[in-house]
């Protein structure tokens, strides 16, 4: 049997991680150890995707990104499937095509790797009802929006070196100017506007010059479910996040992005649905 693992970090006897990265970026290896289940055969070892980080609960941040209740449990099989997995000899995903025999061997997926890169349009279907079938849903209804704003505080920083690289804070005026562009492009009432973000309503209502679009912060269950939100949405003006890009990937979404960000270094670009401004 060949057992294929998404390692996202350190982990008490594999229940409790300790830090870790944005969900984001743990689907990514999530992702390419359920395609590869798929492709080579063997069986997909649920990760633990509880996680504690010190970082949002020093900046008092509402969401804690523990991840706790996003996905389903193992059950007692899956679990009994990761003691044997722990048990294996272990390869490396880069190495994974020197296995030659199928016999109680592991292969061990991390990191971000290529990103979206690694996905094909053909990947999309499967990576979506792989997230459908584990997720725990919300009985939470939230009405739909054509256009979906994402804006991300946290822990991304200020970019005072025009750094075009992800995990920086795009400005206010930058997202205010892209909602009078799309709105215009669209011809969306005043109302087809919804933001979310992981930031205060008060405070970013502050700062956006549109009084009446709609700011949700964590209205529907958990970050997963957030991630599927943004993908229902007609458009969507995105932040320099995977999170975003699976919003765009997932519902194969007409995207507004920062000109000055390198997207083409994580995300493959659709030039009939990735636009910069």
């Amino acid at each position: 049997m060949i057992y294929h693992y998404p390692y996202l970090s350190r982990s008490f006897f594999g229940s409790i991680r300790i830090s870790g990265a944005g969900l984001g970026n743990h689907l990514l290896t999530y992702s390419r150890a359920f395609l590869g289940s798929h492709k080579q055969g063997g069986k997909l070892i649920e990760p633990p995707w509880t996680q504690i980080k010190l970082g949002p609960i020093l900046r008092k941040e509402k969401d804690w990104r523990t991840y706790y209740g996003i996905f389903k449990r193992r059950s007692l099989q899956e679990q009994y499937l990761f003691i044997k997995m722990a048990l294996t000899e272990k390869v490396h995903e880069n190495d994974a095509s020197e296995i030659n025999t199928p016999n109680n061997k592991s292969i061990i997926y991390s990191g971000n790797k290529n990103f979206f890169h690694d996905f094909t349009d053909a990947d999309k279907p499967l990576i979506k009802d792989l997230i459908l079938s584990r997720r725990i849903e919300r009985n939470i209804r939230i009405e739909p929006s054509p256009l979906i704003v994402h804006i991300r505080l946290g822990d991304f920083i200020i970019n005072n070196s025009n750094n075009r690289g992800e995990s920086f804070r795009i400005a206010f005026d930058w997202y205010n100017n892209a909602i009078d562009y799309v709105k215009s492009k669209h011809h969306l009432a005043r109302n087809e506007v919804t933001i979310i973000s992981d930031g205060d309503p008060n405070y970013i209502r502050s700062f956006i010059r549109h009084k009446d679009v709609r700011i949700l912060r964590d209205e529907t269950g958990n970050a997963l479910n957030s991630i599927l939100f943004l993908s229902s949405a007609k458009y969507i003006i995105a932040s320099r996040s995977t999170f975003s890009m699976w919003g765009a990937y997932l519902g194969n979404t007409e995207t507004f992005w920062d000109k000055d960000f390198d997207l083409e270094r994580f995300f493959k670009i659709r030039p009939e649905k990735d636009f910069f401004l």
